[in-house]
């Protein structure tokens, strides 16, 4: 017999309570029951509230996406009753019986659609490192050199995608983005990334457009290519999926889909060889 988890959505409204000298309440708005085929024993929600966490009687933790559908099963491997999400992707089960905790660290790992997004390195290589970019960040621009010893030291087992991710209070960095790839519909993406990034703190329009006749592209084309709805698409999925994937600032980046806490060459090594020794098993 299946097992139910029911997840009710509340919103301010009727049966309350008192705050301060003001009322305030609550009823249901709606519900979702979601099937379940083991006894739940505790529940546990991640803070951004994409994923549900079910700690069931036989071990075993089912993790549900937003939408109540089972994206994974693992094992507890043990006897626990309660289950904790924490901060930086933990997992705290406790057992009272037992009188024993466990922690669990998880390994979210996101799906990029890389359609359309320039890279650097071999197209069939083991590992993608994902960065989400802004051509006015400073920390992009510093971290671009470090990306190619990466690719220096892992000529074939890594390729590089480029994302956008402009930031709001950035005036240039959508047509900074959108020019970018103007240019790689000529085959000069990575030049104009270069001017881009060396200029990232003196952009305006005019050196934009600039840099194009620099590189001597053909200026028709690349305007009208500035202004296409395929342009504006790869960059509005991007922000889209930076978004869902958690990226609040930039550069972010992702390695097989896994965040990395820390951009050094040895972070980047440590994260690419255990990538690679994964593959070739």
């Amino acid at each position: 017999m299946k097992k139910t988890l029911t997840v009710l959505v509340l919103a301010l409204a009727t049966f309350g309570f008192q705050v301060s000298t003001a009322q305030a309440g609550f009823e249901i708005q709606g519900a979702m029951t979601i099937p379940l085929k083991a006894t739940p024993a505790d529940i546990a929600v991640s803070q951004d509230g994409k994923w549900t966490f079910v700690l069931t009687t036989d071990g075993k933790i089912q993790i549900l996406n937003r939408g109540g559908k089972l994206a994974q099963t693992i094992e507890s491997e043990g006897n626990y009753d309660r289950v904790e999400f924490a901060p930086g992707n933990r997992l705290i089960l406790s057992s009272s019986k037992g009188k024993v905790i466990k922690v669990v660290f998880l390994d979210i790992i996101h799906t990029f659609d890389t359609t359309g997004s320039p890279f650097k390195g071999s197209e069939n290589a083991p590992v993608a490192i994902t960065v989400f970019n802004d051509f006015q960040c400073p920390y992009c621009a510093r971290l671009a050199p470090l990306l190619d010893q990466v690719l220096d030291k892992y000529p074939t087992q890594v390729k590089v995608v480029f994302k956008n991710f402009p930031l709001q209070n950035h005036k240039y960095s959508i047509k900074a983005a959108t020019a970018a790839l103007a240019a790689g519909k000529q085959g000069r993406f990575w030049e104009f990334h270069d001017l881009l990034f060396k200029n990232y703190n003196r952009l305006d329009d005019g050196k934009i457009t600039g840099f194009a006749r620099n590189l001597n592209l053909d200026m028709k084309r690349f305007e009208k290519d500035r202004a296409s709805m395929e342009i504006t698409g790869i960059i509005k999925r991007d922000i889209r999926e930076g978004r869902d994937a958690g990226v609040r600032g930039t550069p972010t980046i992702f390695i097989n889909g896994k965040l990395l806490q820390v951009r050094s060459m040895d972070s980047f090594s440590r994260a690419i060889d255990l990538e690679v020794k994964k593959n070739s098993h």
